[in-house]
């Protein structure tokens, strides 16, 4: 039962980092293209990805002047560059999945 649970931790991590780096790559060509410094937030990719689940938690998020701590923390996260969200969760969900280590002690005969 955890070993699926990690599973789905570890893929849901290494699907983060891919588009961690699709993100990054495509920042930088846009950036090339413009002339100019261009990053995508969150908000952008998940409205791009998903746009009848982002329209609603976003216009959600904003509709209100002061929220909780958990929707600033939310806006925070929605207005950060996407590649580098992508990659932080990325990173914690592959922590999270990892595999344990059992380390076996070794004695030294004479």
């Amino acid at each position: 039962m955890f070993s699926l649970i990690r599973f789905v931790f570890r893929l849901a991590g290494y699907l983060l980092l891919a588009a961690a780096v699709v993100a990054f790559v495509a920042d930088g060509s846009r950036s090339i293209a413009q002339s100019s410094l261009s990053i995508s937030t969150t908000a952008e990719l998940l409205m791009l990805a998903m746009p009848e689940i982002a329209k609603p938690l976003i216009s959600g998020l904003y509709s209100t002047d002061q929220g909780t701590f958990l929707e600033s923390v939310a806006r925070y996260v929605l207005e950060g560059p996407a590649w580098v969200v992508c990659s932080g969760i990325g990173l914690v969900a592959l922590v999270v999945g990892r595999r344990s280590v059992t380390r076996e002690t070794a004695f030294a005969y004479n």
